[in-house]
């Protein structure tokens, strides 16, 4: 029994020798790392991008002494791994979309090539990190992910629940920089992440405009509308718009001034000494010449005041375009109309959401 015993475990030991295997001693070879760069396909309107490419390992070939099984894998799996650009300033969600396929190729010699594979990543803009995550140092935009495909000969038996747990253990605890590979992984492809979002914003070409409204006599305040009225025109530029033309966010432009009526915020007053009293200025929108424009106390939030211009996240906008207004002398109080100039300034304020 002993006897039996002994043979059989020599056989086994002897068997066990005797797989068919493609690996050899030699450490993980890499090819160039693939650059993947995201900045133009994340946006408010669009937070979810897939990207599909091969993996690039280097030339190199393989002997396999028998009939073998290559699978490609990643340390990733099902793992959602969280990339902090500039410090965390901007994050994005990777992850593996799909499975990858096992190969079994014959006995011969084999070129790297025929163990590429398509992986496909999932990028997900997030508000923060958390969880399994890699940041970059302050003012970066590139992140390097290694290892996010490998091919290993699995011919003698694919990795074990706690052989790749042991593994998965110690690429965490080298922040995601490493995995630790044997003689079986044989191929691995890294890659490059960049994320420099391109955010679409808008110029006030003509900013420092002055508008000058025609000297009128007291007694014409009254009897004409819109007395003085004066044509003028706000010209506007966006830049970084989408492939089609539309904005990566919303746009709200609106005015605001410190020198309004304080009973009545669309009307723009010269509270100076010697300026004019009982009269002060409207602005409107040329489209809508009777609705007369309503200004915000603030240069941050628009309130209650009226939109210049807005357009949605999403929405194709000019990249040149004009506002057509108006100007005008509005008689606020007039029992009490004197004559002398009447100044006052207002700012055009473009926020972005």
């Amino acid at each position: 029994m002993n006897r039996f015993f002994l043979i059989f475990l020599v056989a086994g030991l002897f068997s066990s020798n005797g797989y068919a295997r493609c690996y050899g001693e030699t450490p993980t070879q890499y090819g160039n790392p693939i650059l993947i760069d995201i900045s133009n396909e994340l946006s408010a309107k669009n937070p979810v991008f897939e990207k599909t490419f091969y993996t690039q390992f280097p030339a190199a070939s393989v002997n396999c002494n028998g009939n073998s099984k290559i699978e490609a894998y990643s340390p990733i799996g099902n793992k959602k791994l969280r990339l902090g650009f500039d410090k965390g300033a901007r994050w994005v969600e990777m992850s593996i979309v799909g499975s990858f396929p096992e190969q079994s190729i014959p006995a011969g010699t084999h070129s790297s090539g025929e163990f590429n594979t398509p992986v496909t990543l999932r990028f997900t803009l997030v508000p923060r990190g958390g969880g399994d995550q890699v940041v970059a140092e302050e003012g970066q935009d590139t992140l390097n992910i290694n290892d996010v495909a490998i091919a290993r000969d699995t011919t003698s038996g694919g990795m074990g629940f706690f052989e790749w747990l042991g593994k998965f253990l110690r690429y965490v605890g080298s922040f995601f920089t490493y995995w630790p590979k044997d003689f079986q992984d044989m191929f691995a492809q890294n890659i490059i992440v960049k994320y420099t979002p391109r955010m679409t914003t808008c110029t006030f070409n003509n900013a420092g405009l002055m508008v000058n409204l025609p000297k009128i006599g007291v007694a014409q305040l009254t009897k004409i509308p819109q007395p003085g009225y004066t044509p003028f025109t706000l010209n506007f530029s966006c830049n970084n718009l989408l492939a089609n033309g539309s904005t990566d966010r919303a746009i709200d432009m609106f005015l605001s001034s410190n020198n309004l009526l304080p009973s009545d915020n669309s009307v723009l007053m010269d509270s100076t000494p010697g300026s004019a009293k009982g009269v002060g200025i409207k602005v409107a929108k040329r489209d809508t010449p009777n609705a007369p424009v309503v200004f915000s106390t603030s240069t941050l939030n628009r309130g209650s005041a009226t939109s210049i211009f807005s357009a949605a996240a999403g929405a194709v906008v000019n990249s040149n375009f004009s506002v057509g207004m108006g100007a005008y002398y509005f008689p606020y109080n007039p029992a009490q109309l004197t004559s002398g100039e009447v100044r006052a300034t207002a700012t055009l304020n473009i926020v972005y959401q």
